[in-house]
């Protein structure tokens, strides 16, 4: 890593290079291209930025999303982003309130923030978790170039040195204890539960006969679609949908459905194909209010659906879906239970165990075997999983070789008991295929609403992930109905164990398969048939033990869910008498996300690790 002195030489030279220029009148000549690559890369490299990728895949990309905002430059370590940078050239300058905004926005849409804006000879440093009120109340460091070497230890908050001590996040501290903005999740789940209240609300009012079952799900294809289209437009697909729409007088119901068929015919989605809630009444002025919040709420936040992860996306729906269940009738239905014990997965775990699975079994496989990979989630929720299984076998393939669409058809597979939850995962992953206006893959073969663990088991898979629902027999007697003569079964079970043992069964010779789940199942009693299968089908590579360190957090509040976790990663093959395993524990629960999520991509580096013998 470069040392500050020598940071602070190579800074030097970069400052009397722009004097140069400047003094011969030449700062017309360095557009944007040229300003980012003679000075504002090299000035993150002096900051000690793999700006090459040489040392860690990744680290600095070009951020090149189809959209009305995007920024230059992502900064991620361990690949979580934690700057972004918005370069303007010499001959601009950083005048321009809209790149401030672009800027900030970006930042706050992916879920980060630091947020930097500069064409070298002026640098600005914003914080992107300030309400958006007046936009330079969030500029926190402004630098002039010529005083980089006086406020050199000023600048150096922007090393990545720094960054991963989180030294600017220190420094910011006292300066920013205002109240903060909510992050994207926490707002778009907030605002979706008003936009469906407000939907429920009018539709039982306006059509009596419906049931709360109809109007629950009519309202939900309904939020799907408005979000579809919400994307197309911020992608450009259909750019003047959402305005022409917002500045004419006849947004209506009506003609809201004449748009449904439109993209029906256009995408030949599911999503699109007619419902009953196509005839149900409401006021016109409800669907007005509620289009125009997707785009910019009444408290001045403003949406831009191409710039929301899908993790975010999914995680916002975990919540959203919880919420509503919770509200739901009394009346034990499985759809409405089995969201107890499920939590949402944070994405950084959810890339290692995609990493240890199917970044395996595409490392052992020849790329014209790819396309007859089989990826499983037997719980797989709004879909997180599959999304990132998906982004591992495309960055797999070689062009040409396998589209997109066949990809996630014949690669990408996923249960659900809950249907709402099915059509989210199914719409996360159309949203990776949406670049242009072209028809979309009809996924109701592999994305499909269904008991995993009352199926018949007809189809082997080579990885299977995942975070199953954690439900004890003595908290929740009806889940288990059906399942006491399964040869898994047993009393004091916990039912992710009955998923697992399912999932063995389902894996082909050499495949891998790796949850998330409750930590005690090593000694628990009633894991014993867990344990045996474990034992005697194949072999564990690794076991991470999370200890005392809460994975899962509440998206709202911010505060840990009470229950340790552990990941274990299992290879089926004939297990050899006595064989290695990674083992590894978090000894420290007060790590940040970021920390663990560096131990994981390091190989367990700086924290305990052991080696056990099986």
């Amino acid at each position: 890593m470069t040392g500050k002195a020598e940071a602070l030489n190579k800074i030097k030279g970069l400052v009397d290079k722009y004097k140069k220029i400047e003094h011969e009148g030449r700062l017309h000549e360095y557009k944007e291209v040229r300003t980012l690559d003679e000075f504002i890369k090299p000035l993150f490299a002096a900051l000690g930025w793999d700006m090459q990728n040489t040392n860690a895949p990744d680290e600095v990309v070009p951020e090149d999303v189809v959209s009305h905002g995007r920024v230059d430059l992502a900064f991620r370590l361990n690949h979580i982003p934690v700057l972004f940078v918005e370069a303007k050239s010499l001959a601009v300058g950083v005048e321009d309130i809209k790149s401030v905004c672009q800027a900030i926005e970006y930042s706050w849409h992916k879920g980060v923030t630091w947020a930097v804006l500069t064409d070298f000879r002026n640098l600005q440093i914003f914080n992107a978790e300030l309400p958006p009120k007046d936009i330079y109340q969030n500029r926190f460091k402004d630098f002039s170039c010529l005083d980089f070497e006086a406020r050199f230890e000023k600048l150096w908050l922007l090393s990545r040195e720094s960054f991963t001590k989180r030294l600017l996040d220190t420094e910011a501290e006292d300066s920013f204890k205002k109240a903060k903005r909510k992050p994207v999740d926490a707002k778009l789940f907030e605002d979706m539960l008003g936009w469906r209240k407000r939907l429920e609300k009018e539709f039982s009012k306006k059509n009596g006969s419906l049931s709360r079952e109809d109007v629950d799900e009519g309202v939900q294809r309904i939020l799907d679609r408005l979000i579809f289209i919400r994307t197309a437009a911020d992608r450009m697909i259909e750019p003047n949908t959402f305005t022409e729409w917002l500045n004419s007088d006849t947004v209506s119901w009506k003609n809201l459905n004449s748009l449904f068929r439109n993209f029906d015919d256009g995408y030949n989605s599911k999503l699109f194909a007619f419902h009953a809630c196509e005839n149900w009444k409401a006021d016109d002025s409800i669907l007005k209010t509620i289009l125009e919040e997707m785009k910019e709420t009444p408290d001045g936040y403003r949406y831009d659906f191409n710039l929301i992860p899908s993790d975010v996306l999914g995680g916002m729906y975990e919540q959203y879906l919880s919420t509503i269940h919770q509200k739901a009738t009394k009346k034990k239905e499985p759809s409405k239970q089995r969201k107890q014990g499920i939590y949402y997965t944070p994405k950084y775990i959810v890339d290692f165990i995609v990493r240890e699975t199917v970044g395996k079994v595409l490392g052992e496989t020849k790329q014209k075997d790819v396309k007859h990979l089989k990826i499983l989630d037997p719980a797989c929720g709004s879909g997180s999983f599959l999304v990132s299984a998906f982004d591992k076998v495309i960055s797999a393939q070689k062009q040409g070789l396998f589209t997109k669409q066949q990809a996630l058809k014949e690669n990408i597979f996923g249960l659900d008991i809950d249907p709402q939850a099915v059509e989210i995962a199914q719409l996360n992953l159309l949203l990776k295929l949406l670049f242009g206006r072209e028809r979309l893959p009809n996924m109701q073969h592999n994305i499909v609403p269904a008991n995993s663990l009352m199926m018949d088991i007809n189809e082997k898979y080579d990885a299977i992930i995942g975070n199953p629902p954690y439900i004890k027999e003595y908290t929740n007697r009806t889940t288990f109905d059906g399942l006491h003569s399964s040869p898994y079964y047993q009393g004091k079970m916990d039912i992710w164990t009955l998923f697992a043992c399912r999932a063995i069964d389902q894996l082909k010779d050499g495949g891998y398969f790796s949850f998330i789940a409750p930590n005690n199942w090593i000694t628990n009693f009633g894991a014993s048939k867990f344990r045996d299968k474990i034992l005697s089908e194949g072999e564990l590579e690794k076991f991470v033990d999370f200890g005392d360190y809460k994975v899962f957090r509440d998206r709202t509040t911010g505060k840990d869910v009470g229950i340790q976790t552990m990941i274990f990663v299992f290879k089926k093959k004939k297990p050899r008498a006595s064989y290695p395993v990674v083992y590894a524990k978090v000894l420290d629960k007060a790590l940040s996300e970021l920390e663990v999520s560096e131990w994981l991509t390091s190989g367990f580096q700086n924290r305990t690790e052991q080696n056990r013998n099986l």
